[in-house]
């Protein structure tokens, strides 16, 4: 009889191929939750058949716990500005745009396409932070900072945000200024809103290239305010794509 071929299953419970998962970067960073249960689950199995103790059962436990913890907080601090199911207009400097980042996958324009980016390319979270990734290669086509996104040979794009998939339907992203104040003001203003409204309202605000003004939040009395100089709100992002962080003065008064 010939030598078996069949490759054996990396998601069998074994102690290697639990170890093999640990240090799966891809996985974890992206699926933080599959990441821990299949690791979890792995090392339930492992305990059942007695390949393993239970102060070792303890710590794989602890070990993928921490995995996705570290996750977690990676996923926190890349997606900032970037929601990970947006759909996003690349546009340069001079107006022209290559096409769409919608929900983590980009969408050429045939008619202005970037050479460097394919309708293979997924956005991915690396130990390098976000970035733009052939999905059957896996080499890297752009990296991806704040609102900025940037190919292999160096184009620079703004990614303007259309559009968040959410629960089934696509909301638009506020970005007229005016309009965000307005709906702070009513959000804040009114005191006979229902719960319905006031929901929607958040998630409107939410949604938007903006943030409250962390000085002056709950109160309209923000005339003098000298961090949004008393608009009630400030930028989440400047507006060539990069994260428009806290000031000190703001830092110190909150």
């Amino acid at each position: 009889m010939g030598r078996n071929t069949i490759p054996n299953n990396p998601r069998a419970p074994s102690v290697s191929n639990w170890r093999r998962l640990l240090a799966d970067e891809r996985e974890r960073l992206n699926f933080p939750d599959l990441f821990y249960r299949q690791l979890e689950a792995m090392a339930d199995a492992l305990l059942a058949s007695g390949e393993v103790d239970a102060p070792e059962h303890q710590n794989m436990i602890h070990l993928a716990a921490a995995g996705r913890e570290h996750a977690q907080d990676c996923q926190q601090e890349a997606y900032q500005v970037h929601w990970r199911n947006g759909t996003y207009q690349l546009v340069n400097a001079a107006g022209a745009s290559p096409g769409k980042l919608v929900g983590g996958r980009y969408v050429p324009d045939y008619t202005a396409a970037e050479d460097d980016l394919t309708a293979t390319g997924v956005v991915e979270l690396t130990p390098e932070g976000l970035r733009v990734a052939c999905r059957t290669l896996r080499h890297t086509q752009a990296s991806i900072v704040d609102l900025q996104l940037v190919t292999a040979s160096g184009s620079l794009y703004v990614l303007h945000p259309l559009s968040v998939h959410r629960d089934g339907v696509d909301h638009p992203v506020l970005t007229d200024p005016d309009a965000f104040g307005a709906l702070l003001d009513v959000l804040f203003a009114s005191e006979h809103l229902g719960e319905a409204r006031r929901v929607h309202i958040r998630q409107r605000l939410e949604l938007s290239l903006f943030r409250v003004c962390r000085r002056c939040r709950n109160t309209l009395q923000r005339e003098d305010c000298p961090i949004c100089s008393g608009r009630g709100f400030l930028p989440r992002v400047t507006a060539d794509g990069v994260l428009a962080r806290a000031s000190e003065e703001e830092r110190k008064t909150c």
